[in-house]
């Protein structure tokens, strides 16, 4: 109780109290492609005692303010070609989310006795779309009519997982790289093929290699190619040699 009781003295000074130390106002994490609209919606809003709405950013800064009576809408001047409101439903929608809509979003009623009311809080994530996966398959060897396969998969320069892999499935066995929410790499088996799949909470994209590619130049394949190399030059010497005594001992006939 100590922390929270110094929290709440230091946030009455700036007037954030009602936002801190309560059970009952929970935020919504929500996490928006980049480069896209994204809609903060309001729900069970009763407007027979309303006298304003209101959406803030990070708790202080006023984006718009809605008077129900003569439905005049005011948006801040920064935010005019940013934001949409609707009328009908309070609802917000970001027009193209960038880096700078990061932050608590929060929708306030205000009733007839100007009293305010938080309706909902709304933590906004922008992230960038995940960069295509890269996978390369480092080794591959059949055994006991399995084929046994060394992967690594990669996501931009600096993340990698590596995995091994049979048929029906995969299992790690190392990662140049920390999970987030920001990035996750998974290797599975899915439809007879190899997949690197790489996600993060608003995109997802992948990279697949069939199995039958990958394990037809195994170490067998590659020894039977071999063992077929070396036969056909013994059979191609065999041959020339015997000409070769063919034609010596016509000679010697002739002779």
């Amino acid at each position: 109780a100590k922390p929270c009781a110094v929290i709440l003295k230091l946030y009455f000074k700036i007037g954030l109290l009602r936002f801190l130390c309560t059970e009952s106002e929970q935020v919504i994490d929500c996490y928006g492609l980049k480069g896209k609209s994204f809609l903060l919606d309001v729900e069970g809003v009763k407007t027979e005692e309303l006298r304003r709405f209101y959406w803030k950013l990070n708790y202080t800064q006023t984006i718009l303010e809605y008077t129900l009576h003569n439905t005049h809408l005011d948006i801040f001047p920064q935010y005019k070609e940013k934001v949409m409101f609707y009328q009908k439903n309070f609802s917000l929608q970001i027009l193209k989310l960038e880096e700078s809509n990061r932050g608590i979003y929060t929708a306030i009623t205000q009733d007839r006795h100007g009293k305010d009311k938080n309706i909902v809080f709304y933590r906004l994530i922008p992230q960038d779309s995940v960069i295509k996966p890269e996978l390369k398959v480092k080794s591959a060897s059949v055994s006991e009519e399995r084929c046994n396969i060394s992967a690594t998969c990669t996501v931009g320069q600096d993340n990698s997982v590596s995995y091994r892999c049979q048929q029906t499935q995969c299992t790690e066995v190392g990662r140049d790289y920390t999970e987030s929410d920001d990035l996750k790499i998974v290797v599975t088996v899915k439809n007879s093929s190899i997949v690197c799949n790489a996600s993060n909470r608003v995109s997802n994209d992948s990279h697949s290699l069939a199995l039958k590619d990958v394990c037809k130049n195994s170490e067998p394949h590659n020894a039977a190619g071999i063992i077929g190399v070396t036969a056909g030059t013994i059979l191609t010497i065999l041959i020339i040699s015997i000409l070769s005594i063919y034609v010596c001992v016509k000679k010697n006939r002739r002779a």
